[in-house]
């Protein structure tokens, strides 16, 4: 079959191995550069693959040795892990795409045929104007968290873009942002609102000195979104669980009890999370952070030891103690957490989702982009 396909095509048929599937799969021709966050998601997703063709049929070696009854099987497995029929149907989408540019001419794609689900779409809620007060009232005395929450409210713009906004984009004379957005790659202009402006009108010129301060509008907030941009929405997600409490007539503690547990148990508790992580640079700096906190290193040694910046390691250690659900961070009254908080009733943020294990987000840094097309000018 393959001295025919070589003289039919002067091409020697293309056999990709398991092992470099994630490797491949990023040289695969696209009109478009693959962002950092999008190529680890999927490389995650290829690597389980590779790992369960593997547990499957120890003598697999090539992606030509996936069968549809192995595909199928991995399919399954990622339901099981607790992904939604939505993500399920991108996933697939993802698997077909890619194994119809790396399969050999002619070989059947183990993912052709599969039917998707069927999705319970759930949508974000746009905020009320007492809803925005009450967010603006519990963000103002955060200078990290609040310029970004106010221009995610004025403008709609994604967090990413948010975040990663650039004074060449900023015309505070005619007052409009153009900006080429980072998903879609579309310019857009958008008015600033006074409560936008006043915002970057005010933003203190030490920022300047800060590395890429002359550049970015807020050069710590794109620092974080680089390194972690979970630790942005959990940010966000802090002030949205307490002002939403609070407008709802509910007053959302600090946090909920958490057990208090040896040194040695914290750390092999927090181990087994980190090392249950996909392998990224986000692994790596966690771990850093984790270590150098439980040997008793304070916030400027572990900045410098991790490489990160003082929001990240908050960022990274309340993520890890909402999942080990033991108290690590100290200070805290009673061992409260927030995080800890969210996880055990976070029905404020979100709801649950057919067929899933996992709660749909309903209100989140998205939810100002709903917000925006619904209500007049947040800013007058």
């Amino acid at each position: 079959m393959e001295r025919i396909h070589e003289m039919k095509t002067g091409e020697k048929v293309r056999s990709v191995k398991l092992a470099d599937l994630e490797r491949e799969w990023v040289r695969m021709p696209r009109r478009r550069k693959l962002k950092d966050g999008y190529a680890k998601q999927w490389q995650s997703v290829l690597r389980r693959l590779a790992e369960y063709v593997v547990r499957r049929n120890p003598k697999a070696v090539d992606v030509s040795d996936v069968t549809r009854q192995v595909a199928q099987g991995f399919m399954e497995a990622e339901s099981e892990r607790g992904i939604g029929a939505q993500t399920w149907n991108v996933t697939l989408k993802m698997l077909r795409s890619a194994f119809k540019y790396l399969l050999p001419a002619g070989a059947v794609n183990p993912f052709y045929g599969m039917v998707t689900k069927e999705t319970d779409t759930v949508f974000r809620r746009p905020f009320t104007p007492e809803e925005l007060k009450a967010i603006l009232d519990v963000a103002k005395d955060d200078d990290f968290i609040r310029p970004i929450i106010i221009t995610g409210m004025c403008t709609a713009m994604r967090r990413g873009d948010c975040c990663l906004l650039k004074w060449k984009d900023v015309d505070l004379a005619r007052r409009f942002i153009t900006v080429k957005t980072a998903k879609t790659g579309q310019t857009i202009s958008i008015p600033i609102f006074p409560l936008l402006l006043d915002e970057l009108s005010s933003l203190p010129k030490s920022k300047l000195d800060l590395p890429g301060g002359k550049e970015l509008v807020f050069p710590e907030q794109a620092a974080m979104y680089e390194e972690n941009p979970d630790g942005i929405t959990w940010r966000v997600k802090k002030v949205l669980a307490v002002a939403l409490g609070e407008a709802g007539g509910l007053r959302l503690q600090a946090g909920v009890g958490l057990p208090e547990v040896t040194e040695e148990d914290v750390r092999g508790r927090g181990h087994d999370f980190i090392a249950g992580l996909p392998e990224s640079e986000k692994k790596r700096r966690m771990l850093a952070v984790f270590d150098a906190y439980m040997d008793g290193k304070k916030m400027r040694e572990i900045v410098t030891v991790a490489g990160v910046s003082k929001g990240s390691v908050s960022g990274y250690l309340n993520e890890i103690e909402g999942a080990v659900g033991c108290r690590i961070v100290r200070g805290r009254p009673a061992g409260g957490s927030l995080t800890a908080a969210l996880k055990s009733d976070d029905s404020l943020l979100r709801v649950k989702r057919t067929g899933s294990k996992r709660r749909a987000s309903v209100r989140d840094f998205h939810s100002f982009r709903v917000t925006w097309v619904t209500l007049d000018s947040p800013g007058e």
